[in-house]
């Protein structure tokens, strides 16, 4: 359940608050998301700028919800829903018990231009092929990750609008570097932007 309405000490959420808490919440393996809340219906304690305000209409956070939202649905969501989460660290700071990145699982490096801090989540598909993420885990920076993955000849799709797969083959922000048995990315991200990519490797 994330949060969509000011209240108590929580300030009503910007719009890279709300992707914030959509990319985290799938980055540790979320099948469902649910608002709290959509409609305010008449004020109560410091309860504001919920998406439906006390008069009925929209507020600016209706707006930025729906916009996430939609967003998310014409992004990677299709292909999300088809995942099961196999493993997720933290870079910079762990938080909910989780572990921090130690570089043993598909994902062997993982680095913050900014110091900027990330979650790397590993999933399956239900065919067993291997997808990785990488989540900016701030509400207000924006860095450029570096993501290297192992395997044979390894080679990197990014999910990407309405769920298609494009080869990361050059240009800034896809492949920075590759050899044998790795192959590197260097994604732009926006404060709580997350990324998705199918790992293929060599039949050989």
């Amino acid at each position: 359940t994330l949060l969509s309405v000011g209240h108590f000490r929580y300030r009503p959420p910007q719009e890279d608050d709300i992707r914030w808490q959509v990319s985290t919440a799938l980055a540790h393996g979320a099948r469902g998301l649910l608002w709290f809340f959509l409609y305010q219906r008449q004020p109560h304690d410091n309860y504001r700028v919920a998406p439906i305000d006390e008069h009925g209409e929209r507020t600016e956070t209706f707006q930025r919800l729906s916009r996430v939202n939609r967003s998310f649905l014409k992004g990677p969501a299709a292909t999300l829903l088809d995942l099961t989460l196999q493993r997720v660290s933290h870079v910079g700071q762990a938080w909910g018990g989780f572990p921090l990145f130690d570089g043993s699982g598909r994902v062997s490096e993982v680095k913050s231009g900014h110091g900027t801090p990330l979650i790397v989540s590993e999933f399956k598909d239900s065919s067993g092929r291997d997808y990785v993420m990488v989540v900016n885990n701030s509400q207000t920076d924006s860095t450029q990750a570096s993501l290297q993955v192992r395997g044979r000849g390894p080679r990197l799709y990014r999910v990407g609008w309405m769920a298609k797969e494009a080869a990361c083959a050059g240009g800034d922000g896809w492949k920075a570097a590759a050899g044998d048995d790795f192959v590197r990315v260097r994604p732009w991200l926006a404060p709580g932007q997350l990324e998705l990519y199918r790992v293929e490797e060599s039949a050989s």
